[in-house]
């Protein structure tokens, strides 16, 4: 008896040494099982970088109806963030700290005129995969690809979002009605796409326009309302129509 534990008890430390040595299949796939439940841990990320391109403000003068920004916004995003995440693209010139602070009716999207706080000009935006050479030309807005920027703040006062079109990109694929704009399939959890953007001064006075709360916004939403903003990058865009 003594014999036959003493064998076992050799056995033991056999397998023992080869296992911690990593010498023996048994040994590899232990290792191995023990690394991929480690990395199986993943930790929930939302990340969002916006940055000027062709430019160091967003901003420029005209005489033309429809004033095409030069500058242009690189959107970098990823997400692995449960529920339905999605990119959103909006102004909010009615809060306290806008600049200018918008003093109308309505909801007062886009560019705010500096001398007469209740007037407001739409803003429009289209979003690529790639820079477009040469820049984008609104002239003439075209509604099947280019889209309003939205305020968030509705004219009845109800909940933002205002709109499908407010979604640059949907981040989490889920059953909503994106907007068409150029882009046919804008469902995935990382990426870089390109926003260009325009005023729309027809029917208004020259002056200076401007808002302070362009804003891109990384957020978690659920039936429609957010729940949730992961991160957020705001910009100031200035137009001196003439």
């Amino acid at each position: 008896m003594k014999k036959i534990l003493g064998y076992i008890a050799g056995l033991a430390f056999f397998y023992a040494a080869l296992f911690f040595a990593g010498s023996t299949p048994f040994g590899q796939s232990l290792l191995q099982a023990s690394t991929f439940t480690a990395a199986g841990s993943i930790t929930p990320i939302g990340t969002l970088n916006v940055t000027l391109q062709n430019g160091s403000s967003l901003s420029g003068s005209g005489t033309a109806t429809t004033f095409n920004f030069a500058q242009y916004l690189k959107v970098d995003y990823y997400s692995n963030l449960s529920g339905y995440q999605a990119v959103l693209i909006y102004t909010d010139n009615s809060i306290a700290t806008a600049n200018p602070k918008y003093t109308g009716f309505g909801d007062g999207a886009g560019l705010i005129k500096t001398t007469a706080t209740n007037v407001n000009v739409p803003m429009h935006w289209v979003v690529f995969t790639t820079p477009q050479s040469g820049g984008y030309n609104f002239h003439p807005i075209n509604p099947d690809n280019e889209f309003f920027v939205v305020d968030k703040k509705r004219p009845d006062g109800s909940a933002f979002p205002a709109g499908f079109a407010s979604f640059i990109y949907d981040v989490r694929e889920a059953f909503s009605l994106l907007a068409a704009a150029p882009l046919p399939d804008r469902s995935t959890n990382s990426g870089t796409v390109y926003v260009y953007l325009a005023a729309n001064f027809a029917g208004q006075s020259a002056g200076t326009y401007k808002t302070s709360t362009l804003s891109f916004d990384l957020v978690t939403l659920n039936n429609g309302a957010i729940v949730a903003s992961h991160q957020k990058r705001t910009f100031t865009a200035t137009v001196a129509a003439s």
